[in-house]
């Protein structure tokens, strides 16, 4: 997931330009990219700007617990 390899906000937009289904893909422990990008440390305007993107095209995803320990994607920031 771009998410969790540290994929720029550019990239990450235009990923869910061109598919925006991908907001709502969780991998094997039910993360949406969403969870993923709760979790990176940097505290940069660029990580907010895809946090912003991911609950435009998923809004819903802040109520998404994962299935590994039930976390919401809040839990992880």
């Amino acid at each position: 997931m771009a998410c969790a390899g540290r994929a720029s906000l550019e990239t990450i937009n235009k990923l869910l330009t061109v598919y925006r289904d991908a907001a709502v893909v969780q991998n094997k422990d039910g993360y949406l990219p969403l969870h993923l990008a709760c979790e990176r440390s940097e505290d940069t305007e660029s990580l907010l700007g895809i946090i912003e993107i991911l609950l435009y095209y998923y809004p819903k995803g802040v109520e998404k617990k994962d299935n590994k320990d039930g976390r919401l994607p809040l839990h992880s920031a």
